[in-house]
């Protein structure tokens, strides 16, 4: 009650007060404005995180919150169970493996046959039987990427390359006795010298 008495009609026609309604009744004007905000937010938010110095303080902050949580009482571990040091036995591997074989399989699987379609900026599963209805409604195949996802994804590959490192980098193909091997280039001396010679032999 107090607040709706101080951010009155006065107050909001007012050019320099930042209320968008009276006091007390909320800060949203109606569904679609709260639809809109929170949508910009999330934008926002994902731009943001693509700052790696950003997403280092935004990290560290919730993981103090969290502690700090934590540490208060606010939060209790009792349902986090503690995997530190411990191992699957043999037969406890065996018994996940039998358990999960086969399972989640073709027509099994809960997504089996369904597609990704996109319409309008907005992606949607459907189901094999629904194709022709969906495809009626100009919706296409394929799930549709805002700018921000895509930069998103570029960033992360850019990063997994980073610490990529093929196999085959700086490697040699050499054959003796119609057989191929691929050697380091730094131990080719070693293997010239025991009969090898460069190049990889192609079975006719």
């Amino acid at each position: 009650m107090r607040e709706k008495e101080i951010v009155n009609k006065e107050l909001i026609n007012d050019q320099y007060c930042m209320n968008l309604q009276l006091g007390g009744v909320g800060g949203f004007k109606d569904d679609s404005h709260m639809v809109k905000t929170c949508k910009a937010g999330n934008e926002k938010f994902i731009k943001n995180m693509l700052d790696p110095e950003y997403r280092k303080i935004f990290s560290q902050k919730m993981s103090e919150a969290n502690k700090k949580s934590f540490e208060l009482g606010k939060r209790i571990g009792v349902n986090f169970y503690d995997w530190s040091g411990k191992k699957h036995t043999e037969q406890s591997k065996q018994k996940l493996s039998s358990k999960k074989k086969n399972t989640g399989i073709g027509s099994d699987n809960s997504v089996w046959g369904m597609k990704w379609m996109n319409k309008e900026c907005k992606n949607k599963m459907v189901k094999p039987e629904d194709f022709t209805h969906y495809l009626s409604m100009d919706w296409q195949f394929g799930q549709y990427l805002s700018e921000e996802k895509k930069l998103i994804l570029r960033n992360s590959l850019d990063n997994a390359r980073k610490y990529y490192k093929p196999s085959c980098t700086g490697r040699k193909w050499i054959n003796k006795d119609g057989k191929n091997k691929r050697v380091l280039e730094n131990e080719l001396n070693s293997f010239f010298d025991d009969g090898w010679v460069l190049g990889c032999l192609i079975k006719k």
